[in-house]
């Protein structure tokens, strides 16, 4: 998941953030699914919770904040990523779904 490290490090988002693990994990799996449709709280969180041995609301509040982060620090790739400008922070579906498409168009180029 370097592309998203990378897009982590554009936005100004550092190691020090949880969320900066949790992220890439979480698209990481989310890209498992294929075009299988997916829950976030139910098939991606609990999986995480587990790995990194906390709750599944620590692992939603660490993808919230950094997703956050990246808003405030570097808004218009955010909007890119996206493919529009939401007006407000995406939540942490929304940026996931996003990023799911957005490097499934980036490994087809």
């Amino acid at each position: 998941m370097d592309t998203v490290i990378e897009i982590l490090r554009m936005c100004r988002v550092t190691s020090k953030y949880r969320g900066y693990f949790y992220l890439p994990a979480a698209i990481e799996l989310a890209l498992q699914f294929g075009e299988e449709p997916f829950r976030i709280t139910k098939d991606i969180y609990p999986q995480l919770a587990e790995r990194y041995q906390v709750t599944s609301y620590a692992i939603d509040c660490g993808i919230r904040t950094v997703i956050e982060r990246c808003w405030l620090n570097n808004r218009e790739l955010v909007k890119h990523i996206l493919g529009y400008d939401p007006h407000k922070c995406p939540t942490n579906t929304e940026l996931i779904e996003a990023m799911v498409y957005y490097l499934s168009k980036q490994s087809c180029h």
